[in-house]
């Protein structure tokens, strides 16, 4: 039987499924894409609106969750609202553990992307649920394509930013 509760699982499910290296447009990170073409238009968040979006970048998003309403058999009523925030903090330090660490390190603008989805019922609650990731531009480095698509990225990340050897 459905559940509002059910709403919780849909925006967990939807920032994870925008977050993942998965998400991707001709083979590049989306988040990273997304993250170039608000920098060149001076912006550092965007909200979508996962009802009624037909922008790329949300799409896989937007496809998501209207499959898991019908899926779970939540009445489409009980939703007043569904939305996608991704916000930038541009050229922080990533945490140690993060692979961006190493494009960091090499000098090159790391951001912090803070995802978060909402869903408005029709009494007048909001669900939510928020990740944090962290990313580059992708037109900084268009060669590293994403993790879906091929093997070994981490291993080529790493080779790319290695300092030259001296001597070879």
């Amino acid at each position: 039987m459905p559940s509002r509760k059910q709403f919780l699982d849909l925006t967990h499910g939807v920032v994870s499924q925008f977050v993942s290296r998965s998400n991707d447009i001709d083979g590049l990170w989306g988040v990273g894409i997304l993250s170039k073409s608000l920098s060149d238009a001076s912006k550092n968040d965007i909200t979508y609106d996962l009802l009624n979006s037909a922008d790329a970048l949300a799409a896989r998003a937007v496809i998501w969750l209207r499959r898991r309403i019908v899926d779970t058999q939540v009445p489409r009523q009980w939703i007043d609202g569904a939305y996608l925030r991704v916000s930038f903090t541009r050229g922080v330090e990533p945490p140690a553990d993060d692979v961006t660490r190493i494009a960091w390190e090499a000098g090159v603008p790391v951001h912090r992307v803070v995802v978060t989805a909402t869903i408005t019922d029709d009494r007048g609650r909001d669900w939510e649920s928020k990740a944090t990731t962290w990313c580059w531009d992708v037109a900084a480095f268009p060669a590293l394509r994403s993790a879906r698509r091929e093997r070994g990225t981490f291993a080529r990340l790493t080779r790319l930013f290695q300092p030259a050897r001296r001597g070879s």
